[in-house]
């Protein structure tokens, strides 16, 4: 058998790597003897969070001041969950995209206390982990929906209020040059019927009409070229 000397470099790095393997397996094997003996008070905090969490979910008041074997945290996630299965939070509205964050937070907070029932000697807690699991992904599929119904009925109703402001506008334009074509006509038939001159104008004159002479009468002798003086029989009517 050779030394470690005289091993290459790449049997050097298989056998560190191999140590490092045997390091892991028993660092996991002290971790699960480490939970196996603390499982009691582990599994009456994990019991006491899934039955908040059914409690919750199925609409009953909890009492949190009675999870006595649950620390603060853990309390502190469920009354988050409280707020966001209810859709309130402080007496006020929340909308889905803040509830589904609220619920995130939640699940990071209980996650280690619900990976009790994943060790090998938790059996019995797998099956109500399965429920829990299944209803806490139902509501987030719930909220999502919610979420996307809440940005289309935002964005539609901008949408709309845009369109309606652009409708006013248009109207206002239309209505004032309705209201002066209105105008205008009312003027012109009332100066029409009652001979009134619209808007206080002063109602033009009527061009006098030159007068013409009879048609069957005679043309008056032209002027003699040889004075100045109309001729006779003229009787300065033009004059």
């Amino acid at each position: 058998m050779r030394v470690v000397d005289e091993l290459t470099e790449e049997e050097l790095l298989k056998l560190e790597e191999s140590e490092r393997d045997n390091e892991t397996a028993v660092k996991e094997e002290e971790e699960e003897e480490q939970a196996v003996e603390e499982a009691p008070l582990a599994v009456r905090r994990y019991g006491a969070v899934v039955r908040t969490v059914r409690e919750l979910l199925a609409g009953r008041t909890v009492d949190f001041d009675r999870l006595t074997a649950l620390d603060a945290e853990e309390r502190e996630a469920l009354e988050i969950l409280r707020d966001v299965i209810s859709g309130r939070r402080n007496q006020a509205f929340t909308y889905a995209e803040d509830r589904l964050l609220a619920l995130n937070e939640t699940l990071a907070r209980l996650s280690p206390i619900l990976a009790i029932a994943t060790l090998s000697g938790a059996w019995e807690l797998r099956e109500s982990f399965e429920k829990v699991r299944t209803d806490l992904t139902a509501l987030k599929v719930h909220l999502s929906g919610m979420e996307a119904a809440e940005e289309q009925l935002f964005f539609g109703e901008a949408e709309k209020k845009a369109e309606e402001e652009d409708d006013d506008d248009d109207d206002e334009g239309d209505g004032d040059e309705g209201d002066d074509a209105a105008g205008d006509a009312e003027a012109a038939v009332g100066a029409a019927t009652d001979g009134a001159p619209a808007d206080g104008a002063v109602k033009p004159k009527k061009p006098k009409k030159k007068k013409q002479p009879p048609p069957d009468a005679a043309a008056p002798p032209a002027p003699s070229p040889l004075t100045d003086e109309p001729p006779a029989g003229d009787g300065g009517a033009d004059a």
